[in-house]
């Protein structure tokens, strides 16, 4: 009889049930759970998520006897999706059963006591393969959180997958770094965001995780030098992305680039070869170091082109290469009033067939390409040979947006785009160009 009723056995029929209750205390939600069990036999759980979302307050209190229920039963749900914070608490406890999790998401709340509860239930569960922290999440040596998530982090050798997407204060630099590295050997995926510094960490990525990582990005907030991101592409031969989400750039009062701004030197990206040459996926902020001064002469220029094709090429040995977002920056604040013609041609970024796009031409994979600079030379000649030489590109970003402002700076048609990309968009129809 109960196989006839497997089409049914499903989590969101119990869960509609449920939210039909003329009460939702959790003496109701416990019977429902014994009626379907004399029915269908014991209901597993394989995926639990509570949005959180505003508009389901009313719901609340379902949520938190529901969740009661299912803790009480000892029921096996392998990936839990919280966002709620009263619905994540109902599975910490002393009575708690939910210690068998493959992977947990979940949004901290500004307090205190709900991260060390979060903590709390990382340690009930050693099988977790994938963790996924967001929201305000601050946890230093200083504070006063009693266990610090590293220590935590320690009893699951089976991580393969850790995203601390927004934390606000994390403290990297931990006595424990080291051990942490020794004992997580299976990281596969690792994210990061709104750390200040990355610290020890660097250190445990490339000596560690070099071997069985595959995935590494570092959000906003993130600081990572150059010297930061030329170890992890140069000792990390399996990436397959590798994303560095740039922040605005801050000069100090000399020009020179802040410290703690992130992106790759142009002089250290030519200085040796990357091992990463299955990147599939490529964000990067390249910062234009070479020598900027008045008088430059066309030789220091032409000299300049050549580091720069040298770096192009670097790229240019990526050859499953899909996505490429690439921004290029001057490492030297400069005062575009004060410059000479030749210094102003200088230390822009030149996408043109002269200057290394045709270095590029490997990349008969890429799909999406989004180009981020103060100006760019582009033309006919480069329109024709990205419809030749990119026959899988879908989605181009920037290009357009520095051809049209040129455009508007030599004419008087502000309503008609430049015949480049006019000529592009009709050649490639299917392309969108933003």
């Amino acid at each position: 009889m109960a196989d006839a009723f497997k089409v049914v056995r499903s989590p969101y029929l119990f869960r509609k049930i449920n939210e039909h209750l003329d009460h939702t205390d959790f003496p109701s939600c416990a019977l429902v759970n014994r009626y379907w069990e004399s029915l269908f036999g014991p209901l597993v759980w394989h995926t639990l998520t509570f949005s959180g979302e505003p508009h389901c307050d009313d719901l609340q209190p379902f949520h938190k006897n529901h969740v009661k229920t299912l803790n009480w039963k000892g029921l096996h749900i392998r990936r839990l999706h919280s966002h709620d914070c009263q619905s994540l608490l109902c599975f910490i406890g002393p009575q708690s059963r939910c210690c068998h999790l493959l992977e947990l998401e979940f949004t901290a709340c500004l307090t205190h006591e709900s991260t060390a509860k979060a903590i709390q239930l990382i340690c009930l569960n050693p099988e977790l393969e994938r963790l996924t922290i967001q929201g305000d999440f601050t946890l230093t040596r200083k504070s006063d959180v009693p266990q610090n998530l590293f220590s935590a982090l320690h009893k699951h050798p089976a991580l393969t997958h850790i995203t601390l997407g927004t934390a606000d204060t994390i403290d990297y630099d931990c006595r424990e770094s080291e051990t942490l590295g020794q004992n997580l050997t299976r990281i596969e995926s690792l994210q990061i965001g709104n750390c200040p510094s990355l610290g020890q960490l660097n250190t445990v990525i490339a000596t560690h995780w070099s071997s069985t990582l595959k995935e590494l990005s570092f959000l906003r907030g993130t600081s990572v030098q150059s010297t930061d991101i030329q170890l992890l592409l140069t000792s990390c031969p399996l990436l397959t992305k590798f994303v560095v989400w740039p922040d605005k750039i801050r000069y100090g009062i000399n020009g020179v680039a802040q410290q703690g701004c992130s992106g790759l030197k142009l002089s250290m990206m030519t200085g040796s070869s990357w091992v990463c040459l299955g990147l599939k996926q490529l964000g990067l902020r390249i910062l234009d170091d070479r020598s900027v001064r008045e008088g430059t002469t066309i030789e220091e220029k032409n000299q300049g082109t050549v580091i720069m094709r040298q770096a192009l090429a670097q790229i240019g040995d990526l050859v499953v290469l899909q996505q490429l977002g690439l921004e290029w920056t001057s490492a030297t604040k400069i005062d575009p009033k004060a410059v000479t013609l030749v210094l102003k041609d200088f230390v822009q970024m030149d996408f043109s067939l002269s200057c290394g796009l045709n270095l590029l031409g490997r990349l008969k994979q890429l799909r999406k390409l989004q180009v981020s600079m103060r100006e760019i030379k582009v033309g006919q000649r480069e329109m024709e040979w990205i419809v030749d030489n990119w026959p899988k590109l879908t989605v181009v970003a920037g290009l357009y947006r520095s051809s049209l402002s040129s455009c508007l700076k030599t004419t008087a048609i502000k309503d008609k785009e430049p015949a480049h990309i006019a000529w592009l968009r009709e050649h490639r129809p299917s392309l969108t160009i933003l």
